[in-house]
């Protein structure tokens, strides 16, 4: 907008649009009118207030939950075991989301790293804002009403052979297929093997009462950050 003019603040186009929201309110007890930016002491202060307006925040897990679909992949034909997943796979997403702070897994703070852990205790929205800048590439709401993250559903053939008893009696559930998330369609690709659905299935929640499935989604969430996701 300044045309690479370094006087950014003090620019006449930048002073033009802070008075394009500068707001004359008036208010019948005072005899005077006051303006929106009277309340900012500076033109910096002022600038965040417009990028405020003009940027909108999550305020609630419900602004993202509204717009989670959860479908199969359009390049596979219909699997009937898909149909299953997907609604369990939406209520765990669900579930995981309404969540607070960082999941109670050792495995979890060794690698979001203790300041990182200790810092989401208590925040209400850390996964909502993390989900949406994994999957968007931005923790800013779209403006427009209509918007989705999208959790692709493939079904993979050959994971059928598990899950798999071991001679110590441990079971195996086959390979782990990590979700791929691709921000510039706001969607991710999930693989519906046996391994996702003993994720889904295996009931062994911790203190925040996350399931094991949650655990595995936020790490998957938190991994994905700074690769590219295109």
């Amino acid at each position: 907008m300044t045309m690479g003019d370094l006087d950014i603040s003090g620019h006449p186009d930048t002073r033009a649009l802070l008075e394009g929201f500068n707001l004359a309110l008036k208010n019948d007890d005072l005899p005077t009118t006051f303006h929106v930016l009277d309340w900012f002491h500076t033109v910096s202060d002022a600038r965040k207030f417009v990028g405020w307006v003009c940027s909108p925040q999550v305020k609630s897990v419900d602004d993202i939950i509204a717009h989670i679909r959860v479908r199969e992949a359009p390049h596979q034909a219909p699997h009937p075991d898909n149909k299953e997943i997907m609604d369990l796979f939406h209520q765990h997403v669900v579930a995981y989301l309404r969540g607070v702070g960082h999941p109670d897994d050792q495995y979890v703070r060794d690698v979001v790293g203790a300041n990182v852990f200790d810092a989401g205790k208590g925040d209400p929205l850390l996964r909502v804002n993390a989900l949406l800048k994994t999957a968007r590439a931005s923790d800013i709401l779209p403006t427009s009403p209509v918007w989705y993250i999208d959790f692709f559903i493939s079904h993979e053939w050959d994971s059928d052979l598990y899950p798999i008893e071991l001679p110590n009696g441990d079971i195996e559930w086959g390979p782990e297929q990590p979700i791929t998330f691709r921000s510039c369609f706001s969607a991710a690709n999930v693989t519906n093997n046996t391994h996702l659905r003993m994720l889904l299935t295996v009931d062994e929640s911790t203190s925040t009462g996350d399931t094991i499935f949650g655990r595995w989604l936020h790490l998957q969430v938190f991994a994905s950050q700074g690769f590219n996701r295109a």
